[in-house]
């Protein structure tokens, strides 16, 4: 089973980064690639680059007053679910050994409520994710970590930062388009 999720994963990456539309928009959020880097490694930057746009954009598109909208009682509001991502972006790399930052912890959801303030340690937590991948030793690929959510190897998990990057995107989409706002990127593609 677990083989067969990596396979999934890295396929759907594949289909994903050779699909021209993906492609035309990773230059508009890409530095120049690392020929030092692990290929893999640079995938994973490629892609971090490629959602941190499109994270960012649409949490600054959504108007503050919108921040606290939540589709139903008991979920996530718009707010929590960016700052969920920026606990992510630190925890589950941290899982991997990296070290979790003093002001950031998994409660942040209920002390992070201004926008400002949400989208200045949203776009952190990008950094701090490049940051890890370009210094992560690519000869621990398959060592076993175990994680809340099951034991991986630290490859999959590099893939669980990137699966949870576009879950919440997917989420964030919904929960602006509910509230009449147009993703950026869909407004230019007009």
């Amino acid at each position: 089973m677990k083989k067969s999720y990596i396979y999934f994963c890295v396929g759907i990456l594949t289909l994903v980064m050779l699909n021209p539309v993906f492609a035309s928009h990773i230059g508009d959020h890409h530095e120049k690639s690392d020929s030092t880097l692990d290929p893999f490694i640079q995938l994973m930057l490629d892609q971090t680059e490629f959602m941190e746009g499109r994270i960012i954009s649409l949490a600054e598109a959504i108007p503050e007053d919108k921040y606290s909208w939540r589709p139903t009682e008991g979920v996530r509001s718009t707010g929590e679910q960016i700052v969920h991502v920026i606990t992510a972006s630190y925890g589950i790399p941290s899982m991997m050994g990296a070290e979790m930052p003093s002001n950031i912890n998994w409660e942040l959801e209920k002390t992070l409520i201004k926008k400002d303030e949400i989208l200045k340690t949203l776009k952190e937590s990008f950094e701090s994710v490049k940051k890890f991948l370009k210094s992560y030793d690519t000869a621990n690929y398959e060592e076993i970590v175990k994680a809340p959510f099951g034991e991986l190897t630290l490859r999959n998990m590099i893939l669980i930062i990137h699966n949870h990057y576009h879950e919440h995107l997917g989420q964030l989409i919904v929960y602006a388009r509910s509230n009449g706002v147009v993703p950026p990127w869909s407004e230019k593609e007009k």
